[in-house]
């Protein structure tokens, strides 16, 4: 019982966000496993909610508030680390700031091999006939020497918590976010690695009858936004295309393939990329 009264004033204490701004006209709970959301609810819209964990000698809150056109996620227990979530170009964009300097930024873009951003991993995908790109950017190197590290349960919800293309407002990415959050394993998806991994196969399971997404590129840019190193295909008609390997903005192998027969050959690539 001791313990109990312990975490309630731990929360109270960490809730400060709802003395700010104004006041709601109501809060609105939602049980979870592990945990409680907590709606700031004004004028019928929900402006901003927390989402409670507690545990065994554990407690914190994550914090979901909307600013103009910008959402911020932050984490009570990581008091440097902040997630940004806007629109840019019309599509969603999100970075990780630590001790204010970007950590990480992955966006949605418009492919387009003349004008790739600089310095960035950049991955592209056809799903539905529809091409899907993404672009990343990393500052990791920045903390190399950095003994703190204190923002690890950001970096987990940065990477887990899902990002669409179909979804181009603020509003409607925060409401993704509040929906998300109202399920009842929402925290197992994004802190549970076991139940994360679980969870993507048996998404996958499910709709395994859904077309699959073809990859068609995972390149590297330098400064000047040309390929660095990286593979992407090229289509040349309704079957087949032509795709480049690239090592040190040189194309070191082309090919001519299907985008069917590419699959395996872009796997193979991206897999030696992540184990190097």
């Amino acid at each position: 019982m001791k313990y109990k009264h312990l975490l309630i004033l731990f929360i109270i204490i960490l809730k400060g966000v709802f003395s700010f701004g104004q006041e709601p006209d109501s809060l609105a709970v939602v049980k979870i496993e592990s945990g409680r959301i907590v709606k700031k609810i004004i004028n019928k819209k929900i402006e901003s909610f927390d989402v409670e964990m507690y545990a065994v000698n554990y407690g914190n809150v994550l914090k979901f508030s909307k600013v103009n056109d910008t959402i911020f996620i932050r984490n009570a227990g990581e008091s440097k680390a902040i997630i940004k979530v806007f629109i840019k170009n019309n599509k969603e964009a999100r970075e990780l700031i630590y001790k204010k300097k970007q950590l990480l930024y992955v966006g949605s873009i418009d492919f387009d091999l003349n004008n790739l951003p600089p310095n960035s991993l950049i991955t592209s995908q056809l799903s539905n006939n529809n091409i899907e790109s993404y672009i990343v950017k990393s500052g990791l190197e920045s903390i190399a020497h950095d003994d703190e590290r204190n923002f690890e349960k950001s970096f987990k919800l940065f990477g887990r918590l899902e990002m669409s293309r179909k979804l181009s407002s603020i509003d409607l990415i925060f409401n993704s976010f509040v929906d998300f959050f109202s399920e009842e394993d929402a925290l197992f998806k994004i802190y549970s690695s076991k139940y994360a991994e679980q969870y993507a196969k048996d998404y996958d399971e499910k709709h395994k009858e859904e077309i699959t997404p073809f990859s068609l590129a995972h390149v590297e840019t330098n400064e000047l936004g040309e390929i660095k190193n990286g593979i992407i295909w090229t289509k040349k008609d309704d079957i087949n295309g032509i795709y480049n390997i690239y090592r040190e903005n040189k194309i070191i192998k082309s090919e001519g393939k299907s985008l069917q027969e590419f699959q395996n050959i872009i796997k193979e690539y991206t897999e030696s990329f992540y184990m190097n």
